[in-house]
């Protein structure tokens, strides 16, 4: 655990503001549903095997957690937004595949995990690193409670000069840039890049957000495909491992 200077929480009031918001927009039938995201979550489900114990920092309203639960022995969440984890407890115990003490949720900062060494085989960290003022102190603590040979899985918006900072984000990275960040602290660091671009700027018009949607609810959604061209993508998945003790690399 991260003892001394604390980094600063960058304020995050989704929660308070929008309620349980993953769960209604990763849910077709809905009027806010949004492809983007559920493909997102989608990427990342689809990349979980082996049952691992599991946690995912920055859980928020705990849909990713619900998503992944039957893939993993145990998913436990931790999130610093009180109302995101009001929410997360109040719609996890509401499933009985996620109401058990196999998908705990937990108030808390990535910043000083409250989990001991070496706890965990698979650690999620979607959208959060870019929220992140001082990203290598949580980096150093998920090395810390990942097993050696354990997985990260990060997601993060990928930067365009022509676009300012979404709402919240401390820094966005360029392919190169998470990459050098994260090759500080792990090994076999593998990129891939979501949501293809042509797509994402014509959902960001009010005709293309109506009609990618009613595509996306009705033939298939667009924003599933993957690639390794980063210019073509909006988003940034990366998969990469904790090193064995002999190649830690201390914070």
């Amino acid at each position: 655990m991260q003892t001394g200077n604390r980094p600063n929480l960058v304020p995050f009031d989704k929660y308070d503001r929008f309620g349980a918001y993953h769960w209604i927009e990763c849910e077709r039938r809905s009027r806010r549903y949004n492809p983007p995201l559920a493909a997102r979550y989608e990427a990342v489900a689809k990349r979980i095997s082996g049952r691992p114990k599991a946690l995912d920092i920055g859980c928020g309203d705990g849909y990713l957690m619900h998503l992944v639960r039957l893939q993993c022995d145990t998913i436990v969440g931790i999130d610093p937004a009180s109302a995101g984890v009001r929410h997360a407890a109040q719609h996890l115990s509401s499933h009985p595949e996620t109401s058990g003490p196999h998908c705990p949720i937990t108030l808390g900062s990535g910043y000083e995990l409250p989990f001991a060494d070496k706890q965990f085989d698979l650690v999620l960290m979607t959208d959060v690193i870019e929220h992140l003022e001082r990203p290598e102190a949580c980096l150093a603590e998920i090395c810390r409670v990942l097993q050696p040979g354990g997985t990260l899985c990060v997601t993060t918006p990928r930067r365009r000069p022509e676009r300012p900072l979404g709402w919240g984000h401390v820094r966005e990275y360029t392919g190169d840039e998470l990459q050098t960040c994260l090759e500080a602290f792990f090994v076999h660091v593998q990129l891939t890049y979501l949501w293809p671009l042509t797509w994402f700027r014509l959902y960001g018009t009010r005709p293309g957000w109506r009609l990618i949607r009613l595509f996306a609810r009705y033939a298939g959604n667009p924003f599933t495909r993957e690639g390794q061209e980063p210019e073509k993508f909006a988003q940034i998945l990366a998969m990469c491992r904790r090193p064995h003790p002999a190649h830690v690399i201390k914070y």
